[in-house]
């Protein structure tokens, strides 16, 4: 979720960019959520001013408490148009394993509540990787049945990603990784 803000906010501070990608995430301390939720500053700064030239564009983010103590830092990239997608490099498949109980998976191993529940099959689990089917979420899904618009970053399908690192990583080594960076 702290993603998908920040990837938001260099969206409104520059609309006529694009958000292509974030990098050098630096999770400092989770925010925990109380009845009430909590209080948060978001700052937005752009490394320099882009000119009419410039193809992208980076935008410095961090998210505080309102005292100014940081909880997360990520570099933003914004570009005047979105690059094309990879080609898939389908002979990388993992082709071990593939018979994964997915239930048992999350009552198993992952902690996850029922909006961050994403992983709907392990098609390959071997020792060079995993590969996975992970389903897509909306903010309405999320944040507020009313929600609005749609998702730049879907944290479920990051948060995804994070969830087959930890169920490889409980198959191979018995450890719980809880990653606190990303480098992009």
């Amino acid at each position: 979720m702290a993603m998908e803000l920040m990837a938001q906010s260099a969206q409104q501070g520059w609309p006529e960019w694009q958000v292509a990608g974030i990098r050098s995430l630096r999770v400092l301390r989770g925010i925990v959520l109380g009845e009430g939720g909590a209080d948060i500053s978001v700052v937005a700064k752009s490394r320099t001013d882009p000119s009419p030239e410039d193809l992208s564009v980076e935008v410095a983010v961090e998210i505080t408490e309102p005292g100014g103590r940081p909880y997360y830092r990520a570099t933003v990239e914004m570009a005047r148009a979105l690059p094309g997608a990879l080609p898939a490099n389908g002979d990388a498949r993992p082709r071990g394993r593939s018979a994964v109980d997915v239930d048992d998976v999350y009552a198993r191993w992952l902690f996850h509540g029922p909006a961050m529940r994403c992983i709907a099959a392990i098609d390959g689990l071997d020792e060079q990787g995993i590969t996975g089917v992970l389903l897509p979420s909306s903010p309405g899904q999320c944040l507020a049945p009313d929600a609005a618009g749609g998702w730049l970053l879907d944290p479920v399908l990051l948060d995804g990603a994070f969830q087959l690192v930890i169920v490889w990583e409980r198959t191979h080594h018995n450890m719980t990784p809880l990653p606190s960076g990303c480098g992009a």
